[in-house]
């Protein structure tokens, strides 16, 4: 059904934050905060959904930023990370999509121009559960690979939503 994609382009991630770490000491809290900001703020993995959607994006439609007619906009919504009290934790991830169709003419009159408003879609990833220590450990790289195994998964629904709107 996406056959007559002309392009689509998409927008920049934004929201990233570290959520609380619940009951874990404050000590460990913060250091685990601090791991996950690095590794958030690294231009590689922050830019891991984007690359992903538009490397899945590709391989399905034709993107053609300056003739689109459907911008796509990845947001994060949320992160957090989840502690369940026997040193073990996890990241949450809630990523918001908009989607909009440009209309091929222009609108009639007393008509918006969007007709219908953008196509919204939340989801969510829950990375598996990991000992707080391997989380802490940066030889480990067990923060980067969740959040690259969650861009991956991530970047899978929204294109298969994506095909499911048009």
């Amino acid at each position: 059904p996406m056959g007559a994609v002309q392009g689509a382009q998409l927008g920049s991630l934004a929201g990233w934050a570290v959520g609380s770490a619940g009951a874990l000491s404050a000590d460990t809290a913060e250091r685990l905060r601090g791991r996950v900001e690095r590794a958030l703020q690294s231009p590689d993995v922050r830019g891991l959904i984007e690359s992903e959607v538009a490397e899945q994006a590709r391989a399905r439609w034709t993107l053609e930023p300056e003739r689109a007619t459907t911008t796509v906009e990845v947001r994060l919504q949320e992160f957090w990370l989840a502690y369940t009290g026997d040193q073990r934790v996890r990241c949450v991830f809630r990523i918001n999509v908009a989607v909009r169709e440009q209309p091929t003419q222009p609108p009639s009159p007393g008509r918006p121009p969007w007709p219908g408003g953008d196509q919204r879609r939340v989801h969510e990833y829950f990375c598996p559960y990991s000992d707080v220590t391997a989380w802490l450990d940066e030889s480990q790289g067990l923060v980067e690979a969740t959040l690259a195994a969650a861009s991956r998964h991530l970047a899978t629904e929204i294109v298969a939503g994506l095909a499911g709107i048009r």
